[in-house]
């Protein structure tokens, strides 16, 4: 083993790294078309660009793909653990994926 320890699924921020590093920073975000005022969710991210990102993909699986379909969300807000919030637009694309099963 190393001395990081395993690498796993972390029970915190559920992401993969090893056992013995820290997770990244928490991030708060709101999408102000979705959420009241005070409905603030939570993601882990190492800036506050990927949060907003992360967000979105989180919101997205929940089975609906409102930014997917849509294609674009104009605002998601993005707060750091010292208060400072930032607003970021996002564009989404689509990813196919195809799988072939072979016909007798």
């Amino acid at each position: 083993m190393s001395t990081r320890g395993k690498f796993q699924r972390c029970p915190i921020c559920k992401q993969y790294h090893y056992e013995l590093e820290k997770c990244d920073p928490l991030y708060e975000y709101q999408i102000p078309a979705y959420h009241g005022d005070d409905d603030w969710s939570k993601v882990h991210a190492t800036d506050h660009a990927e949060a907003a990102e992360k967000a979105c993909e989180e919101q997205d699986q929940g089975g609906d793909y409102y930014i997917i379909s849509d294609g674009e969300l104009s605002e998601i807000l993005i707060r750091d653990e010292h208060g400072e919030v930032k607003r970021f637009s996002i564009v989404a694309e689509a990813e196919p994926k195809y799988y072939a099963t072979e016909i007798d």
